[in-house]
């Protein structure tokens, strides 16, 4: 018996097309979903605080579903990692949960539009993680305690609105 030696093969796949293609999703034969640009139907975050520019948008290719995520800095300079003081994350899912979690599930949060959200915490990083649904899309934000108190993360997250 041996150990799993991790290996991971990268794949690129170049193709032709008989027009230039002008959407913004592409489903696959087996069914999964990536965006080659921002889809119809994103959240915006009404209550973000000034000083927050948005410095990435981009597919989440791991995402067989298609998410979308978007992440705003407060630096000038986007931090490398999700959860990191001075980064702000916004992922969305359409139709379906995020799939976003933490370290430490918290209680639930009732949320003043009557949504309830779920709340992870991880307390070695502060690294915050909110996760809802908004109109059957999920949505999360990844934050941290150093640019944000859990409430107004919740603050935030109640400001979030999807277009008609």
């Amino acid at each position: 018996m041996g150990a799993c030696p991790a290996v991971g093969f990268g794949r690129r796949l170049d193709v032709n097309l008989g027009r230039p293609f002008d959407g913004s999703t592409v489903r696959d034969r087996s069914g999964n979903t990536f965006f080659v640009s921002a889809p119809t139907g994103l959240a915006e975050l009404a209550g973000l605080p000034g000083g927050w520019a948005l410095l990435l948008g981009e597919d989440l290719t791991e995402s067989e579903t298609g998410r979308w995520l978007r992440a705003w800095s407060s630096e000038g300079r986007l931090p490398q990692r999700s959860g990191q003081p001075g980064r702000l994350d916004l992922i969305q899912a359409f139709g379906r949960h995020a799939g976003v979690s933490g370290a430490n599930a918290q209680p639930p949060v009732m949320m003043q539009n009557g949504v309830c959200a779920q709340l992870w915490t991880w307390p070695a990083t502060g690294e915050l993680v909110l996760s809802w649904t908004l109109r059957g899309d999920g949505l999360a934000l990844v934050a941290n305690e150093a640019d944000f108190t859990v409430d107004e993360l919740v603050a935030l997250a109640e400001s979030a609105v999807l277009p008609d």
